[in-house]
């Protein structure tokens, strides 16, 4: 099963969300802890879940 690199934490995670930060324009992926925290956020944007299993 293919992984992904957390944007925000740097672990590896199987299931990563894709989102935008602070309102920038780079969509990045970060993990379920980290999308948790910042989901409340100002500038939060979600952008779909990237699965490995999938892939």
């Amino acid at each position: 099963m293919k992984t992904k690199q957390c944007h925000t934490c740097n672990t590896e995670t199987e299931v990563a969300f894709r989102v935008r930060l602070h309102s920038k324009k780079q969509w990045v992926f970060i993990c379920e802890d980290c999308c948790n925290l910042h989901k409340d956020s100002p500038g939060y944007t979600y952008g779909g879940t990237w699965k490995g299993k999938r892939h």
